[in-house]
């Protein structure tokens, strides 16, 4: 019962981040009738209700996560927020209060809670409040300014710094303006115009708003706003011609359209299929039927371009060259997520020739347009006074691209979707997105593919896959596994370096336990020296046939100082041999963090339970808010997973290849300076920990 509500809340949240609200809130309340308290489906309700504006059963249901969970800190927060929404002050302090006890080192919280306080005319709280955003996140440009206003409202900022953060407070009032948040705007043009009051840029503002009502953003819709899943159009005609079982549907639908594209100036999908009955002598029936056939294809393949569907706002205009129904179109761009009410402005050749924009313009006034046609989207846009940007990150990305040249053609479309659906703001967490879904996932797969193709080499009945590290993998290890022909097992493997060496009796058992039964085992690792596994086989009493796999197995002289003995073992296998220069193998650990702490050992509870001791969990919260994507990241690519991808990725992709690419990406994410900036340091502290521990350990006899 338990997988099946867990399944029912994937779908559940699918339809929420897909803005498809009534379709969520029915899932999550069935949900509910089962498990009433599930703490997780209270709180999505809640934010359901805030979103559509019903305030009072949304801060219902946070209420109703904290009697289950009184210390989850996003209900305090989402309840201060509320508060702050309504303008219940006091209220909302209380609030923000409780979260920043749960955890104190959240920039937003301290902001939020600063705001509040200043509101209620408590100066001095909220300017402590605002330094410590600060502190914790100096670029947060929103505490920026609230500290500057709270300071002005005390008089001690000097006509220069006024000057400073009125135009500061201009900049986020058209940020907010421009995400269609006017009442916001509004609240930071008016502050401006209090620390400057002759600011004439915040009094036009006022007056002369960028939001819809006045100015509207265009939106091109194919390769812009949506993709398709096949990449290239003709494929659409492929799966209608498979689909229908009408031979050479391609050839005729496509020279259908060209004469059209030759000689006629406005056609639509009806005209087409006019002239495919004309020429190939069809009745009415036959041509509705491949029509309709055609349509759905559109519909399955249709793929929302997640940063491009964030910018449309209410009353947006979206023009598109096709020749699709308008009514089609918005079936499309809903299934894609979009459910904003906007307006369609739809031609065969109206972008192209600049006929769609002259009419636009005439009567319109569009503040920018966003298109993937550097002609019809950029120069024709611009020839008619609107400011265009292009827009090409639906093409497939070098990654994509290569395995798609490889013979990878699907798992290309399915990395490019996910790609695709980058639903982060934040440059560095965007940034963590991309190394994930283009570094990451590839290797992952690639490795799982190594791993399937050694088990059939080397008769392996069983992989272990080595905690924390190899979590993503396992996941997409069994996935695959499922969907082929092979016949091994995966277990996720409780273990760490602290925990090898120590190799308690209880942990011995419990290695034994996870590989009885099968005769041929492996443990599986993404990077290691093999030492720490060495050390703990050596000293296990016991004649295993354990073999050891890393995707990358590396010398590192650091680590071979700390153990007395460096014998290895004398099966280790490797898809990445050592010596491969320009490889950083810290890299795919801090890509791989998971919100797990460390296994220190594992402690026997019963005939066959297993029970980790973990070390407390010290990932930073920081930190933790980018990582917790991986694991939806993961989720989403495994439902993709399936035989026919499986089957191509096995049999069809050649071996040496696959590896060559790996490297590549491998390679290309070591030289990736921001992504190990950011997360290196904690890396490096949690290391360097670990290691002293070793050493010390290892000193004393291990």
């Amino acid at each position: 019962m338990m997988t099946t509500l867990a399944e029912a809340f994937q779908v559940a949240v699918q339809h929420h981040r897909a803005h498809r609200l009534d379709q969520a809130e029915a899932v999550y309340r069935e949900i509910l009738t089962v498990q009433p308290d599930q703490v997780e489906v209270l709180y999505s309700l809640g934010v359901l209700a805030r979103q559509k504006s019903n305030d009072t059963e949304a801060e219902k249901l946070f209420q109703a996560v904290l009697q289950v969970e009184p210390e989850s800190f996003k209900a305090w927060f989402s309840l201060g927020n509320l508060y702050q929404g309504q303008g219940q002050w006091a209220a909302a302090v209380s609030a923000y209060q409780r979260a920043v006890e749960i955890r104190p080192q959240e920039a937003a919280i301290y902001n939020n809670l600063g705001y509040a306080l200043q509101q209620q005319n408590k100066l001095d709280e909220a300017v402590a409040c605002y330094q410590t955003a600060l502190e914790i996140a100096p670029d947060c440009t929103e505490a920026d300014v609230n500290w500057g206003n709270a300071l002005h409202a005390q008089g001690k900022l000097s006509q220069n710094q006024q000057l400073h953060y009125a135009q500061l407070n201009c900049q986020l009032g058209v940020a907010h303006e421009q995400a269609g948040d006017w009442q916001t705007a509004q609240v930071y043009y008016q502050q401006a115009i209090a620390l400057q009051p002759d600011l004439a840029i915040a009094h036009e503002r006022l007056e002369n708003p960028l939001t819809a009502q006045t100015s509207l953003l265009s939106f091109d819709i194919f390769d812009t706003l949506i993709t398709r899943f096949c990449v290239d159009p003709d494929e659409i005609f492929l799966q209608v011609e498979c689909l229908t079982n009408f031979e050479n549907f391609t050839h005729y639908r496509k020279q259908a359209e060209h004469y059209f594209l030759r000689n006629v100036e406005n056609y639509d999908l009806d005209d087409i299929y006019l002239r495919l009955a004309q020429e190939l002598n069809l009745n009415r029936q036959d041509i509705e039927y491949l029509k309709d056939a055609e349509i759905a294809a559109e519909l399955q393949n249709v793929i929302g371009i997640k940063e491009n569907l964030d910018k449309v706002r209410d009353g947006d205009l979206l023009v598109s060259d096709m020749y699709l129904p308008e009514d089609v179109l918005r079936k499309m761009l809903q299934k894609a997520g979009l459910e904003k009410p906007v307006n369609l402005y739809v031609t065969a050749k109206g972008k192209h020739n600049g006929t769609a924009w002259r009419e636009i313009t005439n009567g319109m006034r569009i503040a920018q347009h966003l298109g993937d046609n550097p002609h019809s989207d950029v120069q024709m846009a611009q020839r008619y006074g609107i400011r265009a940007n292009l827009y090409q990150g639906s093409q497939l990305s070098p990654v994509e691209s290569a395995l798609h040249e490889i013979g990878a053609q699907n798992l290309a479309r399915v990395i490019r979707k996910i790609r695709l659906g980058n639903h982060f703001k934040e440059p560095l967490k965007q940034d963590f997105y991309h190394c994930f879904v283009q570094g990451n996932l590839v290797i992952l797969v690639i490795f799982s593919v190594f791993l399937l193709r050694m088990a059939e080499r080397n008769q392996i009945e069983k992989y272990l896959f080595s905690s924390r590290d190899c979590y993503h993998l396992h996941k997409i290890f069994c996935q695959i596994a499922k969907n082929s022909e092979f016949a091994v097992d995966g277990e996720y493997f409780f273990t760490s370096r602290l925990a090898r060496v120590k190799c308690s009796e209880d942990y011995v058992n419990y290695l034994l336990h996870l590989v009885k039964n099968k005769k041929n085992s492996a443990i599986v690792d993404l990077v290691g020296t093999g030492l720490s596994l060495s050390h703990m086989l050596k000293k296990i009493d016991q004649d295993l046939s354990l073999s050891i796999v890393f995707f990358h197995h590396t010398y590192l002289n650091r680590v071979k100082k700390i153990y007395l003995d460096n014998e290895l073992h004398s099966a280790i296998f490797s898809l990445i041999s050592p010596g491969r220069l320009n490889l950083n193998i810290d890299t795919l650990e801090t890509l791989n963090y998971i919100n797990q702490p460390m296994v220190r050992d594992v402690l026997k509870q019963g005939e066959n339970e297993y029970v980790p001791v973990f070390y407390s969990h010290r990932i930073p919260s920081e930190i933790s808010n980018i990582i917790d994507c991986a694991e939806q990241i993961i989720d989403d690519f495994s439902h993709h997973l399936n035989p026919e991808i499986v089957e191509e990725i096995i049999h069809c992709v050649d071996e040496e290849d696959f590896t060559r690419l790996s490297i590549a990406i491998y390679q290309q994410l070591s030289q990736h300076d921001q992504l190990l900036s950011y997360l290196m340091s904690f890396h490096a502290e949690e290391n360097q920990g670990i290691e002293d521990e070793l050493s010390a350990r290892l000193a004393d006899g291990g």
